[in-house]
């Protein structure tokens, strides 16, 4: 709630490209830091941290739809886009996983898990 607070001020001031082009690369580093980092409480602080970039991230990205979108078909193009990004959202876990399946990468990183290094 607070990032939505924050981010909105920022739009206002910079305008929502600004905020776009500067939360975009952000948004990704999540998933590598709670590789790095095994312990809870930095992924906690990682959490709050993305959780925040991801509210500016979220503001920008319905900002430019509602800008490029003709007013006429606007209703479509808010369904299409809510379409794509929950499904992309229950799917990519699935594949993720499969995908980690497949490759072993769940071993890999349950001896990360143990032994607290990269272990061959």
């Amino acid at each position: 709630m607070v990032g939505y607070y924050v981010w909105e001020r920022v739009i206002r001031q910079r305008g929502f490209t600004w905020v776009l082009m500067r939360t975009i690369p952000f948004s990704p580093i999540y998933v590598f830091l709670i590789v790095l980092f095994p312990s809870l409480t930095p992924i906690l602080f990682f959490h709050a941290l993305v959780g925040f970039i991801n509210s500016g991230l979220d503001l920008s990205h319905f900002n430019v739809l509602l800008k490029l979108c003709p007013r006429e078909r606007r209703t479509s193009y808010l369904g299409y886009y809510n379409t794509i990004m929950n499904g992309v959202m229950f799917l990519a876990p699935l594949v993720s996983v499969a995908l980690a399946d497949r490759i072993g990468l769940g071993r890999h990183f349950s001896r990360r898990a143990w032994f607290g290094s990269w272990a061959g």
